[in-house]
């Protein structure tokens, strides 16, 4: 990587650019944003309806999306990690 003139970071911002839209694309296709609610809601009415919880539905889907992201954003760091060491 050239440190001096930026070039890989310019190269980086191209790729990103041409392949972003077409990455989002197809993972729209492939995994709509409605299939994951509907797991989403559908896990939070089961997990709201065990004794132990004492959240409500709605609550227990904020918490469960909430967990999503933290899950995504663990994997993300994780793979960073053991690639950049």
């Amino acid at each position: 990587m050239p440190t001096q003139t930026g070039l890989s970071h310019a190269m980086a911002a191209v790729v990103v650019l041409l392949v972003g839209p077409v990455l989002s694309r197809l993972i729209e296709t492939l995994v709509t944003t409605r299939d994951v609610e509907a797991m989403i809601e559908s896990a939070a009415t089961v997990v709201s309806a065990h004794p132990i919880v004492t959240l409500d539905a709605g609550l227990t889907a904020t918490a469960l999306y909430v967990a999503a992201i933290a899950v995504l954003a663990f994997v993300w760091g994780y793979a960073y990690h053991i690639k950049r060491h």
